[in-house]
């Protein structure tokens, strides 16, 4: 019986293609390396996210260090009553405690943060608030360098002449004690764990000697309470015993 090539060609094509079932093996063998493979991609995601904030650190502990140079090795700190540039034409003046925020804008003169999100930022903020969206920063400044050391003992009172900012010769080990940290953690998509008031996260942190880890603030040494600064309670890292002549780890 000889066949038409009609048939011969449709005889072929079902020869070649695949069956319900063989479709639905790929499928699950795929679906299965997605399952396997995503937590790892995402932890590779997490760790370079880390990593860029860290670098994040530096650079503003950089620009930290050039503001205390050209100011005799003073730290930043608000000046009461002064008005500090923001991302508009406005000025505003804050409290002198709030310095654990806006310290960005104190050392504006030396890198603006309007125009360097990637920077003051943590990578995959979510916060966009104040002006220009820039304002609070993701990486808060340690009160400790606002205050004179003898603020933070167990005895202290609230005495205005430890009311001033400390001095870069003052800080007894630079590589011990904290300067900023990642307080957000952008690409972090759950709500951050916290003991306390102290993040139990590994944050990308940088200390006044310039150099960067991941550290846990909840780790750090046990904080005494700044008279001056009720709110900040006694969290840790800004609440260092014996202020920048203390360690933090």
């Amino acid at each position: 019986m000889i066949v038409p090539r009609t048939c011969r060609s449709t005889r072929r094509l079902f020869v070649r293609a695949f069956s319900l079932i063989e479709i639905l093996v790929c499928i699950g063998v795929v679906a299965t390396l997605i399952a396997i493979l995503a937590p790892s991609l995402g932890r590779a995601r997490a760790s370079g996210m880390q990593t860029a904030s860290l670098s994040n650190a530096h650079q503003l502990v950089s620009i930290i260090d050039l503001y205390t140079a050209q100011s005799k090795g003073v730290y930043p700190a608000v000046e009461e009553g002064k008005f500090y540039p923001v991302c508009t034409d406005n000025k505003v003046a804050y409290p002198y405690w709030q310095i654990y925020e806006t310290w960005v804008t104190v050392v504006y003169v030396i890198l603006p943060y309007c125009g360097n999100e990637s920077v003051y930022l943590s990578p995959g903020a979510k916060n966009r608030r104040g002006p220009g969206g820039l304002f609070p920063p993701s990486y808060v400044y340690s009160t400790s360098f606002a205050g004179q050391p003898e603020l933070w003992s167990a005895s202290a009172t609230p005495l205005p002449s430890l009311q001033k900012p400390a001095t870069d010769h003052q800080v007894r080990f630079p590589s011990s004690k904290v300067l900023l940290w990642d307080n957000e953690l952008g690409w972090v998509r759950r709500e951050l764990r916290v003991i306390g008031k102290d993040a139990n996260e590994l944050c990308p942190t940088a200390f006044a000697d310039g150099h960067g880890d991941l550290k846990n603030p909840a780790l750090a040494s046990e904080p005494v309470p700044n008279p001056f600064d009720p709110p900040i309670g006694r969290s840790r890292l800004h609440n260092t015993r014996e202020g920048v002549q203390g360690r933090d780890y």
